[in-house]
């Protein structure tokens, strides 16, 4: 058999087509598309649409579950071979039809379509890819096929043999006329068959969408859910590969979890050793500051009670002061004493006299020269005892006292 070229979607004058429709590939007609986007058809006969009753105020999850168990219950124990779709088909939630296949004639088509190359985007049946839209009926035969292609509105369609659909048709059309839901037109297409036409008379039929009445809407082909109805998606199958997807990953998530973990372990272990730290060191702080600088009263601003004991120590001492100290007077004669080169022997602190040094310097003027240089440095220093030892060296003990000539 020669190969039959993949058809695009029907570009008929005044037929509205979503954006970059795909080709339509009829299974059983050729081989598989090779490149691009494409939807492959398959025999309307095989999946049909078979209604349901359901409540308008039954929506989302629980329409579809109600939908397909009253299936299940019309198909009884077969039903646990066919796959199920709710066709939501339009913008309008109150469905009513459940696209039903059989699993094992499915997957022969799956097999088929993957034979193929580029993107196949749906598997469907051949009725769903005629232009639909409210209000329109779409007839379609087909030269040397003894099939008819019907789509009623937007929820409704089925492929059948000349005779079959003819009575479908009929009774479609009995039901149209009790809901008050005649189609506006019927957009007829392909080869004249009398038969079909016939089922036809007293329906608005037109041969092109451009001839449609302007009240519709354009027709769309593929373009109002139908590829969503993809029967070459097994959700139970896709979930199985999830599921062990997830199992692969489990052992290699658990061990970075661990890894995570004990990544927060470790912080929170070396923020608490350096916390204990702080406070360590913090605790030290104050000891040293109570010990040298604030013996009493609070610690407020560490910082600035610490600054403030150093200005006063570094703050000249006025000798007349009563609360100056005989160890400061010393830190003040220092220097002069030293200048003096005179050599401290000893010293000796009196709370109540002051500090006796006993000094040895080179002669007595020189013993003379530092009285008078710790006089002239405000402090009231004193000659005890002078003398000459065998060495020849002057030793002398003086007294830096709070008043001369104690």
């Amino acid at each position: 058999m020669p190969a039959t070229r993949p058809q695009r979607a029907p570009r008929l004058p005044g037929l509205a087509r979503p954006r970059a429709a795909p080709r339509l590939w009829r299974i059983g007609q050729g081989e598989a598309p090779q490149s691009g986007n494409w939807v492959a058809l398959v025999p309307g006969t095989e999946a049909p649409l078979l209604g349901v009753a359901l409540p308008a105020t039954l929506t989302g999850a629980a329409r579809e579950g109600v939908a397909l168990r009253q299936v299940r219950d019309r198909i009884g124990p077969e039903a646990e071979g066919m796959i199920l779709r709710p066709a939501r088909l339009g913008r309008n939630d109150a469905w009513g039809h459940v696209l039903c296949a059989r699993r094992t004639v499915v997957d022969a088509w799956r097999k088929r379509a993957r034979a193929g190359r580029g993107h196949c985007r749906a598997i469907l049946p051949d009725y769903l890819a005629l232009p639909a839209a409210n209000g329109l009926w779409t007839v379609q035969t087909s030269a040397g096929e003894d099939r008819v292609q019907v789509r009623l509105g937007l929820h409704d369609g089925f492929s059948a043999e000349p005779e079959l659909a003819i009575l479908l048709l009929q009774q479609a059309r009995e039901r149209a006329t009790a809901q008050g839901a005649t189609p506006v037109a019927v957009l007829r297409l392909g080869p004249e068959n009398p038969a079909v036409d016939a089922a036809l008379d007293g329906l608005t039929v037109r041969t092109t969408p451009d001839a449609l009445p302007s009240g519709l809407p354009r027709p769309l082909v593929l373009g109002h859910g139908e590829l969503a109805l993809d029967l070459g998606h097994d959700p139970v199958a896709a979930a199985d590969r999830t599921r062990a997807r997830i199992t692969a990953l489990r052992w290699p998530l658990a061990l970075a979890a661990l890894g995570v973990a004990g990544w927060f372990a470790a912080i929170e272990v070396d923020t608490r050793h350096q916390l204990a730290r702080a406070a360590a060191l913090n605790e030290a702080t104050i000891d040293a500051v109570r010990r040298d600088f604030v013996p009493d009263g609070p610690l407020l601003d560490i910082p600035a009670q610490v600054e403030r004991a150093l200005e006063r120590r570094r703050a000249p001492v006025d000798p007349d002061s009563e609360s100056s100290r005989p160890l400061d007077r010393l830190r003040i004669g220092a220097a002069r004493i030293v200048d003096g080169s005179a050599t401290l022997l000893s010293a000796t602190l009196d709370r109540q006299s002051g500090i006796t040094l006993d000094l040895e310097l080179e002669d007595f003027g020189t013993l003379e020269a530092l009285l008078e240089g710790l006089r002239n440095d405000g402090l009231p220093a004193e000659a005890l005892r002078s003398g000459t030892g065998d060495d020849g060296q002057v030793s002398a003990t003086i007294r830096i006292s709070d008043e001369v000539g104690q």
